[in-house]
């Protein structure tokens, strides 16, 4: 499995592109690489991706919590409504952000920026 790491607009998001399939043994590499991103909101592509194991998963949710310590947000960008799919049955769908594309993703990042700049967090979350 591939994992790219972008971290743009002055270090305040991160784009995560994942590759690939996903097997067992990479949830270390992604939690690692997530990692990386843990103070910025973070935009995870999965749009290339093969599968998920539970240890992807796990990384996912690991993400999701660092990001929620530092109030970010984590999002998940998904090639088809079949995947998306796959990550409502993870009960994933419920717990962040799916988005169609990065550029949908990037926007809802910037306008939880801005809600936060606004002392508005309950807008900060979509």
């Amino acid at each position: 499995m591939g994992i790219d790491v972008v971290l743009l607009n002055d270090r305040r998001y991160a784009v995560v592109v994942l590759s690939g399939r996903v097997e067992q043994g990479c949830g270390t590499s992604m939690e690692s690489s997530l990692r990386v991103c843990a103070r910025a909101h973070t935009i995870v592509d999965l749009r290339h991706v093969v599968g998920l194991t539970p240890e992807a998963v796990k990384a996912l949710l690991h993400a999701l919590g660092c990001a929620l310590d530092h109030h970010r947000t984590l999002r998940l960008v998904v090639r088809d409504e079949r995947q998306r799919h796959c990550l409502t049955g993870l009960g994933l769908n419920g717990m962040m952000p799916v988005h169609d594309t990065i550029a949908e993703a990037t926007e809802a990042v910037e306008q939880a920026i801005a809600a936060a700049a606004q002392g508005t967090p309950e807008l900060s979350a979509r």
